[in-house]
């Protein structure tokens, strides 16, 4: 488990996030909670899970938005400036809903979490005389063909799974799927990219993606970042340390995302918050910085951090004694509110209707 800069947990943060760009309600909290992912450090895994959703529910119906992101990641990589994910975010939040029925597709999204781990389709023809053409050295491979020529898409998700780490997979897709099979070398998750060129080898997409204007550019500056060192210097008094989570902490993380292996089911999440806190900071880049200054030494048996120097000690806490356990109840519900875990095909449910 990761606690971000003001305490939420990491993987929720992310998948709140998620939920509200597919909600499309508010572009304002989107950035909320990709920036309180970014600013505590984890800035190559914003780009990466931006990434994961873009091919997750966009890119069937947008392919050619992958060249947005591109172009903004390479950006970023010159500058370090998170007004380049927040372009992204914006350009991904336009998709809005078309005639009362949401434009964006989460067929890749089941495919992948759902599908590519369950075998729920089998052929009721066993006859491969259609695929020896392809020369195909092992079953699975067969299997793999037969999903694509037979235009199955939950069996590709679940054969291109086992062949995933096949040598010969490059060459076999580009065979079967007769077009030019593209990498992704910004994203690091290959079944991923080959799932969606496979599904998409006969979709001819959409492209509602513009250019921005001097005008679009202008909706976005340094001042839009949610809590940036402009607006922090302004509104709030940096000595009252234990207000810092009660004035900083916007929003609540969602209470439908229990469909994903959250790491708060393996961990008593109010007693790691209230007395733990600290141990479970320290795995933020962000936070690990802060630590890292001091002369301390990591109990995992105890789960905290032991300052080996008092004056340290009082040092480190006159700078960051959140007092998580002192906060009001709906302060700290805004990450520890209670979570059941349910089905991905209701959370689709709650999002699509």
């Amino acid at each position: 488990m990761i606690f971000t800069r003001y305490l939420y947990n990491a993987d929720e943060v992310c998948y709140t996030f998620l939920e509200c760009l597919i909600k499309n309600e508010n572009l304002d909290e989107c950035y909320f909670w990709i920036y309180e992912y970014f600013s505590s450090g984890f800035k190559e895994e914003t780009w990466q899970f931006l990434w994961q959703v873009y091919y997750d529910f966009y890119a069937l119906n947008f392919p050619r938005t992958k060249n947005n992101i591109i172009r903004n990641y390479k950006i970023f990589k010159k500058d370090d400036d998170f007004i380049h994910v927040m372009h992204v975010v914006k350009n991904l939040f336009r998709f809005v809903n078309k005639d009362d029925k949401k434009i964006i597709d989460y067929k890749i999204f089941m495919n992948r979490v759902y599908y590519s781990q369950k075998l729920v389709y089998l052929f009721k023809d066993k006859n491969y005389e259609d695929i020896e053409k392809y020369k195909c050295k092992t079953n699975y491979e067969k299997l793999l063909v037969k999903s694509i020529i037979c235009n199955c898409d939950k069996s590709i998700a679940y054969y291109l799974k086992k062949n995933i780490d096949n040598d010969r997979l490059g060459l076999l897709l580009k065979k079967v799927c007769k077009n030019e099979i593209k990498s992704n070398k910004y994203y690091k998750n290959k079944y991923h990219v080959l799932l969606f060129e496979i599904l998409n080898n006969n979709n001819n997409g959409k492209y509602y993606y513009k250019r921005e204007n001097n005008e679009m550019k202008n909706l976005i500056c340094k001042s839009d970042i949610p809590m940036s060192p402009i607006k922090l210097k302004s509104m709030f008094d940096i000595s009252q340390i234990y207000k810092t989570l009660n004035f900083h902490r916007k929003y609540s993380i969602s209470s439908h995302i229990g469909c994903f292996p959250l790491e708060r089911f393996n961990y008593n999440l109010n007693e790691m918050f209230w007395y733990h806190w600290e141990y479970f900071a320290y795995n933020a880049p962000l936070w690990k910085k802060r630590f890292d200054k001091f002369k301390i030494k990591i109990n995992d048996e105890k789960k905290c951090i032991d300052f080996l120097d008092d004056d340290e000690l009082d040092e480190f806490y006159e700078q960051y004694n959140y007092e998580p356990d002192e906060q009001s109840l709906e302060t700290q519900q805004k990450s520890t509110l209670p979570i059941k875990k349910k089905s991905y095909k209701k959370w689709i449910n709650i999002l699509f209707n």
